[in-house]
């Protein structure tokens, strides 16, 4: 073969893969120009794509709270009913007026039925995909609710009671081994009770996580909350690509923490104990772990494994963050304090001065300090849905026009901007409890307090999370006076420090 002949035939081979690499990028180029031309092709209000990068990613490592960027986004188009952003490569809708969140997760409800997986790919382990959040509706969801809604009733919460009141016990007691006046960084020591209460609630197990520390249920129910730094890159890297990360067997700490929560269910389930009141007696009690069948759903232990460990991640460290800004607008608000803590007295007399179930329930103005926090401190920076099915929102005003959802559009609705909206609330910067009083409680719209979701998909552990908070404030207002240690408007941050003084008033 000639020299001349032996040049053309490397300048095709190297001509075919050239065309295919420029094809290649021309493809990319026109698909990244069609999701970021998403919201402006559909003439809705939207933010600045380097803004939704920039925001995604502190967001992500925790550099600063999601709901910062929410409120701030929210604020910014006052008068717009939604406003549209990206998370990456992924088009989303925020929605901010409350008839359209009302529409959307009550009354077209059968258009909006799931949320996302807050596990993309079920290769990451199979049973994070086994919980009631994830869960589709053709996967069974309403079947699944109503199978774990009767595990939340108010004779189920009652006989519950007690076990959460052994970890508040073991609170108090961590909280007196000094007397007197002391200082304490309340959102590490709160975190450990909520931790002990799904322990001893959850499984059955009796962790007491302030005498024993470095108990390997604290520190497995930790890493499940860990998104800081490396390992919240490893975690992303592996939603992203998880075939390449199994190959290369790295996993997050989180996948790890997963299979000794599940071996946990599994040695406790073992035991076969229908005496107790923890979900796991009452799976077994009420013939869940059987290896039957249930309505059209063929549920095997790793469903419930699933869907207890998910309880664990909504109930610990949502309900100390909650908790911990309880405590703080105490110590900030001295007469709602001073009257929390008569009503309380009040309680006491009544019940030969202990707390009990029927206690706590009964007090009406420590539902109100509960409420004016969760509105004020909400722990979730949106709640999504997933539109199941083709949608129109039709336009209502001026510059508007209709938006047309497709099947598997995201739309996030930010508690947050709504729950600090004048508009909704006045003076929406004040604690101010009366808000949620018998009087003042029906001028409040219902689609404006997002808190615990609203419609079908509202939280379903609601109840349990606030009497776990009830009780340990009633517990703690009953033995100490609160007093503010920090510097002038604390950060609404998971990971800020909360300091409160506690005087005791003994």
């Amino acid at each position: 073969m000639s020299p001349k002949h032996t040049f053309i035939e490397f300048e095709m081979w190297l001509l075919i893969p050239s065309i295919l690499l420029i094809c290649f990028f021309v493809k990319l180029f026109c698909n990244v120009l069609q999701t970021y031309t998403y919201w402006s092709d559909r003439g809705v209000p939207h933010l600045n794509l380097l803004r939704c990068f920039k925001n995604c990613t502190i967001s992500l490592f925790r550099i600063t709270p999601s709901a910062d960027f929410f409120k701030d986004m929210y604020d910014e188009h006052k008068d717009k009913r939604y406003v549209g952003f990206y998370e990456y490569f992924q088009p989303i809708l925020l929605i901010k007026d409350p008839e359209l969140i009302k529409d959307i997760t009550l009354k077209d409800f059968h258009s909006f039925e799931d949320h996302h997986n807050f596990v993309p790919s079920a290769d990451l382990h199979s049973i994070w995909s086994k919980n009631l959040y994830s869960m589709s509706t053709q996967q069974g969801w309403n079947e699944m609710r109503a199978i774990l809604t009767p595990f939340f009733t108010s004779s189920k919460l009652r006989a519950m009671f007690p076990s959460m009141k052994e970890c508040c016990d073991n609170f108090l007691k961590s909280l007196h081994s000094n007397e007197g006046t002391k200082v304490v960084e309340i959102k590490n020591l709160i975190s450990r009770y909520t931790v002990d209460v799904i322990a001893k609630i959850g499984y059955g197990v009796t962790c007491n996580s302030f005498e024993n520390e470095n108990n390997e249920f604290l520190k497995m129910s930790e890493s499940l909350m860990n998104y800081t730094g490396l390992e919240g890159l490893t975690y992303l890297t592996y939603l992203t690509f998880p075939t390449v990360m199994k190959k290369l067997n790295i996993q997050p700490s989180r996948v790890r923490a997963s299979v000794f929560f599940r071996k946990l269910f599994l040695d406790v389930a073992r035991m076969r104990d229908t005496n107790g009141t923890n979900l796991v007696s009452l799976l077994i009690k009420n013939g869940f772990l059987s290896g039957k069948s249930y309505s059209k759903l063929s549920l095997v232990e790793d469903d419930f494994v699933g869907h207890l460990l998910f309880l664990l991640i909504a109930a610990v460290e949502t309900t100390a963050h909650v908790l911990a800004y309880i405590f703080y607008e105490l110590a900030e608000n001295p007469k709602v304090q001073q009257k929390l803590y008569e009503e309380l007295r009040r309680v006491l007399k009544e019940n030969n001065g202990s707390i009990d179930y029927q206690g706590i329930t009964s007090m009406k103005y420590l539902d109100n300090v509960v409420s004016e926090c969760l509105r004020m401190h909400p722990v979730q920076a949106a709640h999504d849905r997933k539109c199941t099915k083709p949608y129109i929102i039709k336009a209502k005003l001026p510059g508007e026009s209709d938006i047309h959802l497709k099947e598997g559009d995201w739309i996030w609705m930010p508690p947050e901007g709504v729950q600090k909206d004048p508009k909704y609330y006045i003076e929406p910067e004040k604690f101010d409890p009366d808000r949620f009083s018998a009087e003042n409680k029906h001028t409040i719209n219902p689609f404006t307090f997002l808190t615990f979701g609203v419609g079908p998909r509202n939280c379903i552990g609601q109840r349990f999370a606030l009497m776990e908070m009830k009780l340990i404030v009633a517990e703690v207002l009953q033995r100490y006076q609160l007093e503010s240690c920090n510097f002038p408007n604390v950060e609404r941050y998971h990971d800020s420090k909360i300091w409160i003084r506690f005087i005791s008033r003994s």
